[in-house]
């Protein structure tokens, strides 16, 4: 097992010092992209509410010069955790964003790094603004194809239910009708990419 990481780490070394930058012209990525939020009860014995959004992402725009890329993309990604039967009606089952994305992209001897920021809408659960701040790693494979690996964050609003609390004369609370409102979210994001 150790021959083969060591082989795997050569072979990106390799690349990273190989590394040139986007060339200008079209340019176009498809990400595998995780937001998730993880409660660390499971460490303890003890269950916890997390979520885990599983899907993937697409953008395609313009390279202006060796660091700028703007473009338009799209997505969808599906919540892991979701059960119609527990739900009680406030648990996101989608996010679907789309978004405008920037792209500074850096080469720092053989280190190219590269930070990007998606702004838009999600379109899931009445909507709401879509904010994703991600910085990351670009392995190249030559000018127009790379691999990317970033971490971030997401930030998504939706229209949430939620439950009236009823406060009885006597004492007590009960629950009360359903009524919808906004909320926002903010979940750490892993995001594995190819450019072409």
């Amino acid at each position: 097992m150790k021959r083969y990481t060591i082989y795997i780490l050569i072979m990106f070394s390799g690349m990273s010092v190989m590394a040139r930058q986007p060339e200008r012209g079209y340019r176009g990525f498809v990400d595998w992209s995780n937001d998730c939020v993880i409660d660390p009860g499971f460490l303890i014995g003890e269950g916890g509410d997390s979520e885990i959004f599983m899907g993937g992402t697409t953008s395609h725009g313009y390279q202006f010069n060796k660091w700028l890329y703007v473009g338009l993309g799209a997505g969808v990604q599906y919540n892991l955790d979701w059960k119609e039967y527990e739900n009680e009606r406030n648990q996101d089952k989608f996010i679907i964003p789309v978004f405008v994305e920037a792209r500074t992209d850096h080469k720092w001897g053989w280190f190219t790094p590269f930070f990007s920021v998606r702004l838009g809408a999600n379109c899931s659960d009445g909507g709401g603004v879509y904010f994703s701040p991600t910085v990351g790693y670009r392995f190249d494979w030559g000018r127009r194809v790379a691999l990317n690996l970033g971490l971030g964050m997401s930030l998504y609003g939706t229209r949430q239910y939620y439950r009236e609390h009823v406060y009885l004369p006597e004492g007590g609370i009960t629950l009360g009708d359903w009524y919808r409102r906004a909320g926002t979210h903010v979940k750490p994001t892993i995001r594995l990419g190819f450019e072409f």
